[in-house]
């Protein structure tokens, strides 16, 4: 096996752009054939600007820039007014940003864990269809339920009220455009975690992610972030250290909790240099005042939650991995209780989950939902001065076949319900300096 690891700005691609990036990687077939025909002649893209040239341009971008900002502000003013204005009428909903401050929204530090749990697609899609929800909403359910039991566990959870989400908007289609750069907004919703029942707590995730959308795509603010590219990056740099330094995040009025990005990828096996792609993680951007962030991706018949956190706020994300797979199990055992809504096969279990391996998993036997498999979680320790990087992706693939050497496939899951695979006690957590 091998892993790509990709680390891009934030300010280059989002989570629709990353996609794109990882399919142009791969292939569909293990040996795909080219033609070493150029497809035409060549032919001269640009020259290399002269310092002259270079001057005139940025030049002219600051002026632009400018101009930009002063009508920028004056339009996002009055988009603003009309906005609260809607509101009031309740014509579009109010957003939801009330929620209580937990130690997930303590100052962020310089050094981070991973974990990532992977369940199969057609789990989700039978909770799915029982509740009457989308496979977003499922992922939003199972991450809630995960973080309230966290925080049971640390004696942290709040005594009331909700945890809250940010959630990114895709705005290429507001946008009118199809670029592959940053063209993301955010909303935000509540988690319900103050609701125990998870089937209610899953319809209550429903409506509050269509009323975040419906005023996040009514809101001018989620445009508002394309201001910030009109100041100089020594500007924008200077304010982030002195906000960071003086730890401002602590007085902000929104305590949202993390930020959970779904990213659909191709429901078939991607290649990559005759190897098949098997895994796929994500990591994105922890922000002062949110310490932890989800990352959902759908690929090849499974979904995988991606979880970075700050080492501080989450020292042991493998009970974190544990939290996750306790909320699967109970959500899914809530939904299939509610019977015809389900197809008969979705009565076996369906889900597996795992998290990079560390050590074999043994069985806990008498549990009447979905198998998961622990993979075990890396810890990344990356230096206190390195920029924020956006939706890094190591991806793990299988060695390629070799005449000499045989290869291991995996067989298909069959329709039996399976039993919960765990990781053995005390096995050693791999880190990564």
């Amino acid at each position: 096996c091998f892993a790509v690891y990709t680390k891009m700005h934030h300010s280059l691609v989002d989570g629709a752009g990353g996609a794109s990036f990882m399919t142009a990687l791969h292939d569909l077939v293990p040996n795909p054939e080219y033609s070493r025909a150029p497809d035409a002649e060549p032919r001269l893209v640009d020259t290399a600007p002269s310092v002259g040239e270079l001057l005139t341009k940025a030049t002219i971008n600051n002026v632009k820039n400018t101009v930009q900002l002063i009508t920028g502000s004056a339009r996002t003013a009055r988009d603003l007014g009309k906005y609260a204005l809607d509101i009031a009428r309740k014509e579009i909903p109010a957003p939801d940003i009330s929620a209580p401050k937990t130690i997930l929204n303590k100052p962020v530090g310089p050094h981070r864990v991973f974990d990532a749990a992977e369940f199969p697609l057609d789990g989700f899609k039978d909770i799915k269809r029982a509740v009457g929800v989308t496979v977003n909403d499922v992922a939003l359910g199972v991450i809630g339920g995960a973080l309230q039991r966290y925080l049971t566990a640390k004696g942290e959870a709040p005594a009331e009220g909700s945890l809250a989400a940010a959630l990114p908007l895709n705005m290429r289609t507001r946008r009118n455009t199809t670029e592959e750069n940053n063209q993301v907004g955010s909303v935000f919703a509540s988690l319900h975690t103050d609701i125990s029942d998870p089937v209610e707590r899953l319809i209550a995730i429903r409506q509050s992610t269509e009323e975040a959308k419906a005023s996040g795509e009514a809101s001018p603010m989620v445009d508002a972030l394309k201001l910030a590219g009109v100041f100089s990056p020594v500007i924008s740099k200077s304010v982030a250290g002195f906000w960071s330094r003086n730890e401002l995040s602590r007085h902000i009025p929104m305590n949202i909790s993390t930020c959970i990005s779904n990213v659909p990828g191709p429901n078939f096996p991607l290649y990559c240099a005759g190897a098949k792609m098997v895994d796929y993680y994500g990591l994105g951007v922890l922000t002062p005042g949110m310490g932890i962030f989800h990352l959902v991706f759908s690929y090849s018949g499974k979904i995988t939650l991606s979880v970075l956190a700050d080492r501080g706020i989450m020292p042991d994300p493998e009970f974190y991995h544990d939290c996750l797979v306790a909320s699967y199990e109970e959500l899914y055992a809530a939904a299939i209780k509610l019977g015809p809504a389900l197809p008969k096969a979705a009565v076996a279990a369906k889900a597996k989950i795992r998290s990079p391996k560390r050590a074999q998993s043994s069985k806990r036997p008498g549990k009447a939902v979905p198998k998961l498999h622990a993979k075990t979680p890396a810890a990344l320790t990356p230096s206190s001065g390195s920029r924020p990087a956006s939706k890094t992706t190591p991806k793990k693939k299988a060695a390629p076949k070799s005449k000499t050497a045989s290869t291991v496939k995996k067989s298909a899951p069959k329709p039996a319900r399976p039993k919960i695979g765990r990781r053995k006690a005390g096995a050693a957590k791999p880190k990564l300096q």
